[in-house]
């Protein structure tokens, strides 16, 4: 009996201390160095071309997030001459019960210097989107299809 509770002080042991050095660990990799394997990862989560130009961050403590800097979010179409979602900073909170059970859900995702670029009608065949309970926008600027000049709607603070 003793021998068991020997063993099992040992995987809890080891279980515990893998699970700290991960923690720790993703504090230490250079997460621009990982732009593009995000991004590719990103572009085949939303069928769309995606680029992050300036900055990646992701931290699993104290809650698991992702900090991008110049997320370009393009269209599916080679000819459409613009980008579906520019976002100068974004912030994402990853939910953890999801994140355990190996699926990608978002608690809540703030954005800032954002610009969306509705395309016209047509011109958008499948989007996929990525689970979010709660999208807060500041500083964002919806681009419409018009006539001539595209029309304007500024909002900030929108939740």
């Amino acid at each position: 009996m003793a021998r068991i509770l020997v063993v099992l002080g040992m995987l809890v042991g080891f279980l515990v201390t893998m699970s700290v050095a991960l923690l720790v660990a993703v504090h230490f990799i250079d997460w621009n160095a990982q732009r593009s394997w995000v991004a590719n990862r990103l572009s085949d989560a939303l069928a769309r071309p995606v680029s992050i130009e300036r900055g990646l961050d992701i931290a699993l403590f104290p809650s698991p997030h992702v900090v991008v800097r110049d997320l370009m979010v393009g269209t599916s179409f080679a000819d459409a001459g613009f980008e579906l979602a520019k976002i100068g900073h974004g912030e994402l909170r990853l939910d953890w019960p999801q994140l355990l059970k190996g699926k990608l859900e978002f608690s809540s995702v703030r954005l800032s210097e954002v610009t969306f670029n509705v395309p016209a009608r047509g011109q958008l065949s499948r989007l996929n989107v990525l689970p979010v309970r709660q999208i807060e926008l500041h500083s964002a600027t919806i681009v419409l299809p018009g006539q001539g000049r595209p029309s304007l709607l500024i909002s900030q603070g929108l939740m």
